[in-house]
């Protein structure tokens, strides 16, 4: 991943986060009643960034857009938004204070609640584009830095 801070900004820390093309993959988005017949969406992200804004209060706002290329070829775009608490004095250990946020020894390890919702051409996927997800995260964090990004992401009946 590579990162991009562009610093203090009303409110938080404004800070861009970007996927590695080719190197981050996709393997869980399951429905209940699907077209693939409860078989996981699996591809590899093959662009997208995270401009996460990190509030003064210790909660975290993501905004996420991502292009998934799918295992079969699909081309499908993932946008959502949500939110991560950063825990106690988050927001400055984060920015100022020492030492950082989460270390090699022991991470900080926060959840992330999403809302995404999916656009695709692919008549395989068009479920995703009818159905509201939500997404339950976790994100590691060593040196104030992003580590791992996790999710789970469920399709909402």
């Amino acid at each position: 991943m590579s990162r991009e801070e562009v610093g203090f900004v009303p409110g938080g820390v404004r800070v861009n986060v970007f996927a590695t093309p080719d190197e981050t993959r996709v393997y869980h988005a399951l429905g209940e009643r699907t077209v693939l017949e409860n078989r996981a969406l699996a591809g590899t992200i093959v662009w997208g960034g995270d401009w996460a804004l990190i509030r003064e209060d210790d909660i975290g706002h993501v905004n996420v857009k991502l292009t998934i290329l799918t295992d079969e070829g699909d081309a499908l775009d993932m946008r959502y938004r949500g939110i991560f608490p950063s825990g106690p004095r988050g927001f400055r250990k984060l920015v100022t204070e020492k030492p950082a946020l989460g270390t090699e020894k022991t991470p900080f390890v926060g959840t992330v609640y999403t809302a995404p919702w999916f656009d695709t051409t692919s008549a395989k996927y068009r479920w995703l584009t009818e159905t509201q997800c939500i997404g339950i995260g976790k994100i590691t964090i060593v040196d104030s830095v992003i580590r791992r990004a996790t999710f789970d992401v469920y399709a909402m009946d």
